[in-house]
């Protein structure tokens, strides 16, 4: 574990007005004045407090330190971090939940929360927001609302700290190349898939793809596709909105002089090494991308679907919760208001981490920190309005997004007819709805 902070202790020097020479009544009176300062200011000196905070190793130190312990020690000095990594040997959840070492604050992506609700590890923190006043209305909706909306719950556990945003990032040296035009901000997928057919083709024993769009999960997220049915507590797959979201993402992964994309580099490897012209990416790619020197690449808005006019993706972010366990619930909201600050908002947004706030003038500054992506569209990324956070509802075995992909595999790459793969999609998840039913607490049923 790291601990990172600093507590100030002790008590303000006291400064006494007043003649040292004179009656001792005077003296007195003086001397009973100042103790009574004393003690109010000491009375009023915070209680130091250290908070167990969770992260992964998606955040590096130096991260760590600007986004979340300086700028904590800077308001609030009286409260100390506690680093829990969860990548670190014996800090999974289950270890942590046997060593009673359970973060007071613990940072996740939202959609991998199950987990920490299966444990009873949420906590209500309304109740601190609005002892705290904290302003809701400066944050995105869609992201305040991710987890509450994915899990299913009537309060907010977590406040919402940066998003992985999505845009169409494409490969200028591929274009160049084929003498295509690079796409432009607001195209559909039919417009992105026109452009790849011009691009996608073998030459020189390279097989060259124009478009990878990503999984199909990312169709169905799109347009608010249901993973789990909420009134029959059923697989949806079966659906027509299911059925045309498989055959717009077949329709994407074959390849105009036949075959499909292959299983393998995966999109983004594909991207890395200069055979995929576009890929449907995010900013969690960038980090790299801007370790390749050879690649020339810029963004356009990811590619919407008519059925959802100006939608990009669901919220993908990060978010900081607070333990049901801790100790420290006012203490640990208040590090979590830190962390929405403008101002380390805007810090985030400067190193291409997308801001939660609304404020356009704070997401307007994607990527200025940033010296390699200067001249680069990186605002793209940030244009688009929000698809709603998926309810996974129950925490069954295999993610209901993964599940979908590997049904979507078998007719891609093992040629299962469509309607078969959906309802064998449909079968598979009842099973594990069922299965985690019976695994549910008894107050929970």
């Amino acid at each position: 574990m790291k601990k990172w902070g600093y507590v100030r202790t002790g008590i303000a020097t006291v400064a006494l007005i007043g003649l040292i020479a004179g009656c001792s009544n005077k003296e007195e009176t003086s001397d009973k004045a100042s103790s009574t300062t004393a003690s109010a200011e000491k009375a009023a000196q915070p209680t130091p407090v250290t908070l167990k905070f969770g992260y992964s190793s998606f955040f590096t130190d130096e991260a760590l330190k600007k986004y979340f312990v300086d700028p904590l020690a800077k308001k609030y000095p009286h409260i100390t971090l506690e680093l829990i990594d969860y990548s670190a040997k014996g800090n999974d959840l289950a270890s942590l939940i046997a060593a009673k070492n359970i973060p007071d604050i613990y940072i996740q992506i939202y959609g991998n929360m199950n987990p920490w609700a299966a444990a009873g590890l949420l906590r209500n923190i309304e109740p601190e927001i609005k002892q705290l006043k904290i302003d809701l209305n400066r944050i995105e909706p869609q992201f305040l609302n991710s987890v509450k909306v994915n899990l299913g719950l009537d309060y907010i556990p977590a406040l919402p700290i940066l998003n992985n945003a999505f845009g169409l990032i494409y490969n200028k040296n591929l274009f160049d190349r084929f003498g295509v035009a690079y796409p432009k901000d607001n195209m559909t997928w039919q417009d992105a898939r026109a452009l790849a057919d011009r691009l996608s083709r073998n030459e020189g024993g390279i097989q060259y793809i124009g478009l990878h769009p990503g999984t199909v999960r990312y169709g169905a997220y799109q347009i608010d596709l249901p993973y789990i049915d909420p009134k029959t507590d059923k697989g949806p797959f079966q659906t027509t909105g299911w059925k045309e979201v498989f055959q717009d993402w077949y329709n994407m992964f074959k390849l105009p002089n036949g075959g499909f994309i292959p299983k393998t580099p995966g999109m983004a490897d594909g991207f890395y090494n200069g055979t995929t012209a576009m890929i449907g990416g995010y900013s969690l790619l960038i980090p790299k991308l801007i370790t390749l020197p050879n690649l020339q690449w810029d963004a356009v808005t990811y590619p919407t679907n008519p059925k959802a006019p100006g939608v990009g993706q669901l919220p993908d972010n990060f978010i900081g919760a607070v333990s049901s366990t801790s100790k420290y619930p006012k203490e640990a909201v208040q590090a979590l208001s830190v962390f929405i600050s403008d101002d380390v908002q805007l810090e985030l947004s400067k190193d291409a981490q997308q801001s939660i706030l609304k404020d356009r003038a704070i997401q307007d500054q994607f990527g200025k920190n940033v010296t390699k992506l200067q001249g680069k569209n990186m605002v793209a990324f940030t244009k688009l309005k929000y698809a709603t956070a998926a309810n996974w509802k129950y925490a069954i075995a295999t993610a209901p997004s993964t599940l979908i992909e590997d049904y979507f595999n078998t007719v891609v790459y093992d040629g299962v007819d469509m309607n078969t793969a959906l309802r064998n999609a449909d079968e598979e998840i009842d099973k594990q709805i069922q299965e985690a039913k019976r695994n549910l607490p008894v107050d929970k049923k």
